[in-house]
């Protein structure tokens, strides 16, 4: 916390707790360092509101890294971290991106339910739905509670988009798809 001061305040911060610590702090300067204490606080919440705000406009946007950064960027931001030196997807690339489809749609639904279900079944944005409904998504309709079952397999991107009225309605038609075995067009 003590970073979200200016230097001088953080030479200060140090100097006062120094004297809280020994017990030769003088009630002015309980105030000062009280003070001090309440502006790194209220810096720190508004960075946290800033940081919060970008990352909801981020994925309401579907923007990405190489949306932000160069390839060389992030490559750079990777050996900094230490991160494996895999290279990262750019884009134009054609190769698959996990949480996303073949298309580049968004993974909105990840279900595997009990071991022997196969490959977990995925629903992504605007995806067209197969003939038969995957063993995945109908073991979720047995008690009657589709919904509150469904919600639980949710991606970060699918809390997001559901939330939406575009996203409601295509969770709708997800919703009977599930329950009826029947699509739109059929």
């Amino acid at each position: 916390m003590l970073r979200f001061l200016s230097t001088q305040a953080q030479e200060r911060f140090r100097d006062l707790q120094g004297k809280l610590g020994s017990f030769s702090i003088t009630d002015e300067e309980q105030r000062e360092l009280a003070d001090l204490v309440a502006r790194a606080q209220k810096v720190f919440q508004e960075r946290d509101s800033v940081i919060s705000r970008l990352k909801l406009e981020i994925a309401e946007n579907v923007v990405t890294i190489t949306d932000l950064f160069s390839a060389a960027d992030i490559r750079t931001a990777m050996r900094q971290t230490g991160a494996p030196a895999e290279k990262p997807v750019l884009a134009g690339r054609r190769k698959a991106v996990r949480g996303a489809n073949k298309a580049g749609s968004p993974v909105l639904i990840r279900v595997k339910v009990g071991k022997g279900a196969g490959a977990p079944s995925k629903y992504c944005k605007g995806q067209k739905l197969p003939a038969v409904v995957p063993k995945n998504f109908k073991a979720l309709d047995t008690d009657g509670a589709l919904s509150d079952n469904l919600s639980r397999y949710y991606t970060d991107e699918g809390r997001i988009y559901f939330a939406t009225p575009e996203g409601r309605a295509e969770l709708a038609t997800l919703q009977n798809y599930i329950q009826t075995g029947k699509t739109a067009d059929t």
